[in-house]
């Protein structure tokens, strides 16, 4: 799809997973603990809105770091950058 990207990014990138991975999983869960606090909500529709968060977050992190290798890194870049993950320091 996409001419894989040059050792020295790849390696910047993979360097930074962790760290995005963490941002996101932390994004997550602050949208999830928000979720839970809405009282106005039965619990079980607190539950069903938690489960469609993670569903629907996990194929975005899917989209990002699983099978991450340099033929797909730009298409990490790309997914990292739309959800404002990466820093602009991070991306030059």
């Amino acid at each position: 799809m996409f001419d894989s990207i040059p050792e020295w990014d790849w390696k910047k990138i993979r360097d930074l997973k962790p760290v995005l991975l963490d941002r996101f999983c932390q994004r997550i869960l602050r949208e999830i603990d928000h979720k839970a606090a809405e009282v106005t909500l039965s619990h079980h529709q607190r539950y069903l809105d938690i489960w469609e968060i993670m569903r629907n977050q996990d194929r975005e992190l899917a989209k990002m770091f699983n099978g991450l290798r340099r033929s797909v890194a730009i298409l990490c870049i790309w997914h990292t950058r739309r959800l404002a993950l990466m820093t602009d320091e991070e991306f030059s």
